[in-house]
């Protein structure tokens, strides 16, 4: 899938569901417990750009 418009809002409010929404959560971290977090933080530290 992608998307039509890519903004880092969008992508930022998408990171924050892997760890604030149990079912991503549980999806990501069913095979690889911690992945969910890993996701959301791999996800802001390119927005940022690499900064954090």
């Amino acid at each position: 899938m992608t998307w039509k418009k890519y903004t880092e809002e969008a992508h930022r409010a998408m990171a924050d569901l892997y760890i604030a929404d149990e079912r991503f959560s549980l999806y990501y971290d069913r095979e690889v417990p911690g992945c969910a977090k890993f996701l959301e933080q791999a996800i802001r530290h390119m927005i940022k750009g690499g900064r954090e």
